[in-house]
C-alpha cells in the first residue's frame, strides 16, 4: 500500500488522514504557517513589480510597507483558516466559505489598502500608516487567539 504525503498538520486533509489510518491530531499554528506561505511569496514577487509598473515609491517606509504586508497577510491566513475547519464537516463548505471569509476579511483589506494609501501619499503619512497598522495587529492578535483556542475542539469532535 502506497504511503499518504499529505501534510498531517492541514485542516482540509484531517478527514483523509484519518480515512488512510494517519494521525488525526491538527496543530493550529502549523496549520496557519502553510497557509501563510503562498501569499508571502506572491507578495515579494508581486509588491516590485507594481511599484516598478506604476511608478509608485513604495520602498520610501520600507519597515511600515512590510509590516502591514505581513499583519494582513496573517489576519487574512488566520481567518481562512480557522472558517475551513469550522465547515471541514459541512456539505456545503464550498459555498459557505466565500460567504462567511468575506465579511470577515473586509476590515482586514481596509485597512491594509489605507495604509498602503497613507503609505503612497506625498510626503507618506507615518501616523496614518502606523494606525492601521496596529489595528491589523489587534485583529491579528482577535483571530489568531481564536483560532487557538477552537481548532482542537473542532477537528475532533
Amino acid at each position: 500500500m502506497q504511503a499518504l504525503h499529505l501534510h498531517p498538520l492541514d485542516a482540509r486533509h484531517g478527514v483523509q488522514a484519518i480515512q488512510h489510518g494517519g494521525d488525526p491530531r491538527v496543530d493550529p499554528e502549523h496549520d496557519l504557517e502553510a497557509h501563510d506561505e503562498q501569499p508571502l511569496v506572491a507578495e515579494a514577487l508581486l509588491v516590485p513589480l507594481v511599484a516598478l509598473l506604476f511608478s509608485a515609491a513604495l520602498f520610501t517606509k520600507p519597515l511600515l510597507l512590510a509590516g502591514l504586508l505581513a499583519t494582513g497577510t496573517i489576519g487574512f491566513c488566520a481567518v481562512g483558516t480557522l472558517f475551513a475547519a469550522m465547515l471541514l464537516r459541512a456539505r456545503t463548505r464550498d459555498v459557505l466559505l466565500p460567504i462567511l471569509l468575506y465579511p470577515i476579511t473586509v476590515p482586514v483589506m481596509i485597512a491594509g489598502v489605507r495604509g498602503t494609501v497613507a503609505l503612497l501619499a506625498s510626503p507618506p503619512d507615518e501616523p496614518t500608516a502606523t494606525m492601521w497598522l496596529v489595528l491589523l495587529a489587534c485583529f491579528d492578535v482577535v483571530f489568531v487567539t481564536l483560532a487557538l483556542w477552537t481548532f482542537e475542539p473542532l477537528m475532533t469532535e
